[in-house]
């Protein structure tokens, strides 16, 4: 095995291919980096580096309008490598081998080019594009943080499990783009600013965590949160009305999963089998959802009122709104008063009804009653107060009720 050192200079390709070390034992060569190194290929073909590249504590720059593929294990120590330019770095050529050892600081291409299962358990930041191809499974567990994801090959697979998942930037314009392979949300909570998920088949298994969409998304096929197992999933909308989410091929929210936030859904019938709750956990203040297809409520809504005109609210505008399961409404730091109106749902055809209403927050002796989209206050049943709301003709009969009993007892 032949070992190369490399001092204070670097690599600098102009032109043409070049490989260093081959891919077998004989020619093998390990490459020592013993102090900063600045690698540039501004070649039309790539800098191939076979063997292992290892910098310790020294920072390994990797630049150029080229291309650079490794092969062996990279980095180590830890210095961290860095790239810049407009070429990629690549991790493997389409087999097996190829690894990162080292933090990365990627602000150009950094692809993952590999096949088989392997895993990344290393951080990777910067304002580039994360790219993984080659069409194996590639198990994340490090912290991401870039401003493009792409996948490619249908049989490429990324799978997050551990860590933080970030496509993002300042500008809100962070992309991931999955028109092939699929991606699979693990138990973490992964943020993109823009989803583009355009294949026919589902792409995206939204099994368990949690996945943050923070403006204008596209979903061509139909999406599933959840997987119906006791994981809980939730898709989280962060752009407001203002950012719309299109599905064309509809959105289920399984039993297992929740749908919360504030955006605007449109596409394909919106179907709730598990949790719909308008807001945030971390953000005590009424939110707005917009559904510009048929929205079907089939398990738990769950609503927040904070003033007379402060409150959460669902709207399908043109769309019919088919409700059942349960409702939860919960008065904060805010008492209504007998007669107080809230307009929490507002379609152009409500059908259906909850089959539980649960209100808490109210003062002593109140309840309330639900009718088309509208929740109202109103005295407890029982109470004199009720029977003057009720009118004279229902009044008169409820006493003429307790009379007759008064006789039997």
């Amino acid at each position: 095995i032949y070992a190369l050192t490399l001092g204070a200079s670097g690599i600098t390709v102009t032109t043409g291919a070049v490989s260093l070390g081959s891919t077998t034992t004989k020619g093998r060569v390990q490459i020592t980096l013993n102090g900063a190194q600045a690698w540039t290929n501004n070649s039309a073909s790539a800098l191939t580096i076979q063997n292992a590249v290892s910098n310790g504590t020294n920072l390994l720059s990797i630049g150029g309008t080229g291309n650079t593929i490794i092969n062996g294990v990279l980095g180590g120590g830890d210095g961290g490598i860095t790239k810049n330019g407009a070429g990629t770095l690549e991790l493997g050529d389409g087999g097996a081998s190829g690894s990162v050892a080292g933090s990365i600081v990627n602000n150009a291409g950094l692809t993952f080019n590999k096949s088989g299962s392997y895993s990344t358990t290393n951080a990777v930041t910067g304002s580039g594009t994360l790219t993984v191809a080659g069409g194996g499974t590639n198990t994340w567990s490090g912290n991401a943080t870039q401003s493009g994801l792409a996948l490619q090959g249908a049989t490429t697979r990324l799978k997050v499990t551990a860590g933080s998942f970030a496509v993002t930037n300042a500008t809100r314009t962070g992309l991931a783009d999955l028109r092939d392979g699929k991606l699979e949300i693990a138990g973490v909570t992964m943020m993109v600013d823009m989803l583009r998920a355009t294949n026919t088949a589902q792409q995206i298994f939204h099994n368990a965590g949690v996945l943050v969409l923070n403006t204008n998304s596209t979903v061509t096929a139909a999406y599933t949160v959840g997987d119906g197992t006791p994981h809980d999933a939730e898709l989280r909308l962060a752009g407001g009305t203002n950012a719309t989410n299109t599905f064309s091929g509809g959105l289920i929210v399984s039993n297992n999963a929740s749908l919360t936030g504030s955006g605007t859904i449109a596409g394909g019938t919106t179907l709730v089998h598990g949790v719909l709750s308008p807001g945030f956990a971390t953000n005590a203040a009424p939110f707005d959802m917009v559904f510009n297809a048929p929205l079907t409520l089939a398990g738990q809504t769950i609503m927040e009122i904070y003033g007379a005109n402060d409150y959460d609210r669902i709207f399908t505008g043109g769309n019919k709104l088919t409700v059942g399961g349960a409702l939860n409404v919960a008065f904060t730091n805010f008492t209504p008063s007998v007669g107080q109106t809230f307009t929490l749902f507002t379609a152009s055809d409500i059908t259906g009804q909850f089959v539980t209403t649960n209100v808490t927050g109210l003062a002593t002796g109140q309840a309330t009653a639900f009718n088309n989209g509208v929740l109202t206050v109103i005295p407890e049943p029982g109470t004199l107060a009720l029977l003057i709301c009720l009118g004279p003709a229902l009044a008169l009969r409820l006493l003429l009720r307790r009379r007759r009993a008064l006789r039997l007892n």
